[in-house]
């Protein structure tokens, strides 16, 4: 399902980035890098 590897891509770009809270641009970055 791409809600569940939208929020798999989400935590790994948030875990690179040493984010505390998946913000939109976090989100954002993830959909990109899915094509969305």
């Amino acid at each position: 399902r791409v809600i569940n590897t939208l929020a798999t891509t989400c935590l790994l770009y948030g875990y690179q980035l040493k984010k505390d809270v998946i913000d939109e641009e976090v989100v954002r970055m993830a959909a990109e890098e899915m094509g969305y």
